[in-house]
């Protein structure tokens, strides 16, 4: 039977052949009682039949860390039908010391490129991930300086989301008209990042990222906060906003067609929380309104002149999952 060794050196073991507590420890088996998704998670993401990864580092009483586990990499927790413990076998507090935790989760094979390191500013490491690689990547708060159960696992989300919200104002009605979004492009979305618990994440190699290619038809009369379905949605590293470019067209009930771009640039959404930046664990939502709006250039007062049809009035705003609202009015005269 494999024999799980906690610190050693400095812990009195009593060993008995197969029998359940190997390691003699007051505070029992390492267990993770109290499992917890944060409020904004994925609820899916952790019903009893999935896991998820953890390190564990030791600190000695003279401040000396190293890997507790005894492969030194992560180990699988699995729920037992009571608690959240360790698959391949049992493992018990140590009598000194604490332990820090990190844990992670994901359905994607990057396994090998996140690492559980032993400086305390470091925690767990992951090199050159890519975005397509980090979508879902959900990583604990580091559970630190624990000497007994139980055991706070709380995952966060480690990337933002942006969300494309489109509603038509006038799709009924003598004004009425049809809305078509072409296309969503973002511009300099960072590909590949490093982590670590420190500077979070490190991205390089930005790239232009369509992320709306197909016509998107909008029939919506209005938005409802939380039930509308994104016309494009697309997660990404934390990093400081660019500009979005959104093209649409309009066709009017007299078949009257126009082709336009509207702009949306990083001063126009200055977040509450840290200015002009996607923040990991952020759903930022993008609620943009099409209406006519009368166009009257002769100054006649008749906007039916050739040339006068009506004009999109955007009044898009801005939510993220803590509630952040932005207006952003483009007047169009």
């Amino acid at each position: 039977m494999k024999k799980l060794f906690a610190i050693a050196a400095v812990v009195a073991v009593a060993l008995t052949s197969c029998v359940k507590n190997e390691v003699i420890e007051p505070a029992g088996e390492i267990t993770f009682k109290n499992f917890a998704l944060s409020e904004n998670t994925r609820a899916e993401a952790f019903s009893t039949d999935k896991t998820f990864e953890c390190f564990a580092i030791y600190e000695g009483e003279d401040g000396s860390r190293r890997h507790f586990w005894a492969s030194g990499a992560a180990e699988t927790i699995a729920y037992d039908g009571t608690n959240w413990a360790n698959v391949e076998g049992k493992y018990y507090w140590p009598k000194d010391g604490n332990l820090d935790f990190y844990a992670y989760y994901t359905d994607k094979d990057i396994h090998s490129k996140i690492v559980g390191n032993t400086t305390e500013a470091l925690g767990m490491t992951i090199a050159n991930l890519t975005i397509d690689e980090a979508q879902g990547l959900l990583i604990a708060d580091p559970a630190k300086d624990l000497d007994r159960n139980d055991v706070p696992i709380i995952f966060r989300h480690t990337t933002s989301r942006l969300g494309f919200y489109f509603a038509n104002a006038n799709v009924n009605g003598a004004n009425s008209f049809h809305l078509t979004i072409n296309s969503i492009e973002v511009d300099q979305l960072n590909k590949f990042a490093n982590y670590n618990e420190t500077d979070k994440w490190t991205a390089n190699t930005p790239e232009d990222k369509q992320i709306l290619a197909a016509n998107y038809i909008v029939t919506d009369e209005s938005i409802v906060a939380g039930t509308t379905k994104a016309a494009a949605q697309v997660e990404l590293f934390p990093q400081a906003e660019t500009v979005i470019t959104i093209k649409y067209t309009v066709v009017d009930n007299n078949n009257f067609k126009y082709t336009g771009t509207y702009v949306i640039n990083p001063t126009d959404t200055a977040w509450a929380t840290e200015a002009n930046k996607w923040i990991a664990n952020n759903d930022y939502h993008y609620n943009l309104t099409f209406y006519f709006k009368a166009h009257d250039d002769n100054g006649d007062g008749d906007t039916n002149d050739p040339g006068e049809d009506y004009e999109i009035h955007f009044v898009p705003t801005v939510e993220e999952w803590t509630v952040q609202t932005h207006e952003i009015y483009d007047e169009r005269q």
